[in-house]
């Protein structure tokens, strides 16, 4: 089967790009004072603390995703995923990975629902 170029873009927009996943974890959180602290930092400190659960929570509420478009056992991978994670961009990438398996995402970066 041979794939056309429109096709092969749209393939490369509808994946989740670890920068999209970047920039929504360094955003501020939206529930917390002071306003300096980000999803990236809380992600990253429950990591170093091995509290793997408040890691992934991090994420899930940096990409907005809730409990009714998620499953446990994609929770339990995602915080699998994260036992490996030693840098910033380790989890960008982990996450996004993690992203394109369970989640349909559009063309801006949106998260739209489940595969």
């Amino acid at each position: 089967m041979k794939v056309t170029r429109y096709q092969l873009r749209k393939i490369i927009r509808e994946a989740m790009n670890p920068d999209h996943v970047d920039d929504a974890m360094n955003m501020g959180l939206q529930h917390f004072d002071p306003q300096s602290q980000t999803y990236l930092d809380k992600a990253m400190r429950a990591i170093e603390e091995e509290n793997y659960r408040m890691a992934a929570m991090a994420v899930l509420e940096a990409l907005w995703i809730t409990a009714q478009q998620n499953t446990r056992a994609a929770e339990v991978e995602l915080e699998q995923m994260l036992m490996t994670v030693e840098t910033e961009d380790e989890l960008a990438g982990a996450v996004a990975d993690w992203v394109n398996r369970h989640f349909e995402v559009n063309d801006y970066g949106r998260i739209m629902g489940r595969l």
